[in-house]
């Protein structure tokens, strides 16, 4: 009885094909480390005894390895307790006048290394009270003497915007002398001059233009003139959007006869950030695709079309183009990846 051998491939390359998609989850490609976050304030202003804190959540394989600098000079929570060392962030509570200066988040892996850094301004209630605050000239023309009145409060007292989109919150208020508004956010004082460009404060709307998870919170402004002040909050919601890291379909595996082209396709299912696409190409040493650590050798493919990245396309194919090929797709929120064979067939590949 005669072995049949056109089954035998089929099962093993069906093998191989599960057990890429099973493991994919599990393999990680060694990277430097990238900053996770799209966007997030570098300039900071705290009001003395509130909490602060300054985000540096990254991405990277293996792990990044962080350390704080204040000044130049290494954070430690061993010669102050108010510093609190997550992962995702650097929190001081409560945070002290002498807390102003420039923070460091330095992150490195070994592949790589990264700088976020953020300006801090630590104000006390007196500075704050001292602050001239923004002036704005009467909406209509209409104002009388007197202390500030609330005109409008169009957003109500509860906003919610999805996340990457722009929010207004104005405070639209009467009174004459002209009056002033200072805006805080979770008690801490927003100074328009040292937000960065997060905070856009011009007369009685504050404005933010891309929305993040970490914009929600207590925002209020406080409207006063000489003859007297009032404020109001407005309880902000950032409504998590769909946006995601990539998710991609294919390639598929694929058998082609020596000499003629091979075309491997990736498709991007979900688009809403620019991302960026590589195909990879898996060798062996000694046999095996992957190092002592289990991560897998693998060359960059160069030759891809700059106008079509998700299709590699392999020209009269031979039995060195033979192999495991893998397309990896990533934007700022992460990465996805997904795995296929090649398989050269014909006469004289022995």
């Amino acid at each position: 009885m005669g072995v049949n051998w056109s089954v035998i491939i089929v099962c093993f390359f069906l093998g191989i094909s599960f057990y890429v998609a099973g493991s994919r989850q599990k393999d990680k490609y060694k990277s430097a480390p990238q900053v996770a976050d799209i966007d997030f304030r570098q300039n900071l202003v705290s009001l003395e005894g509130d909490r602060l804190k300054l985000p540096c959540k990254v991405i990277g394989s293996p792990r990044p390895f962080k350390i704080w600098y204040k000044d130049q000079r290494p954070l430690s929570s061993k010669y102050d307790n108010r510093y609190k060392f997550g992962r995702k962030a650097l929190t001081i509570d409560p945070v002290e006048k002498n807390d102003s200066g420039i923070y460091n988040c330095h992150v490195e892996n070994g592949l790589g290394e990264l700088w976020i850094n953020f300006t801090v301004k630590v104000l006390t209630e007196e500075e704050v009270e001292d602050y001239d605050g923004v002036e704005y000239d009467d909406p209509d023309g209409k104002c009388q003497e007197g202390p500030p009145i609330f005109k409008d409060k169009t957003n109500g007292e509860w906003i919610a915007r999805p996340e990457m989109s722009p929010v207004e919150i104005k405070c639209v208020a009467c009174g004459k002398p002209k009056p002033t508004i200072k805006w805080f956010k979770d008690k801490q004082f927003i100074d328009p001059g040292v937000t960065g460009g997060r905070y856009n404060v011009r007369e009685y709307q504050l404005k933010i233009d891309r929305l993040l998870k970490s914009d929600e919170g207590n925002y209020t402004c406080v409207v006063e003139n000489d003859l007297g002040k009032l404020n109001f909050t407005y309880k902000l919601e950032v409504l998590m959007s769909r946006i995601t890291k990539p998710v991609i379909v294919g390639p598929t595996n694929q058998t082609v006869q020596a000499g003629s082209d091979a075309r491997f396709e990736c498709k991007v299912l979900r688009n809403d950030l620019q991302h960026h696409t590589q195909w990879l190409q898996h060798y062996t040493v000694n046999g095996s695709y992957r190092d002592d650590e289990g991560q897998p050798y693998v060359n960059i493919i160069q030759n891809i079309s700059v106008s079509q990245p998700e299709i590699l396309i392999i020209k009269n194919v031979t039995k060195d183009n033979a192999g495991w090929y893998t397309c990896l797709v990533s934007n700022p929120l992460g990465r996805d990846y997904q795995s296929a064979w090649l398989v050269v067939i014909g006469k004289g590949l022995g």
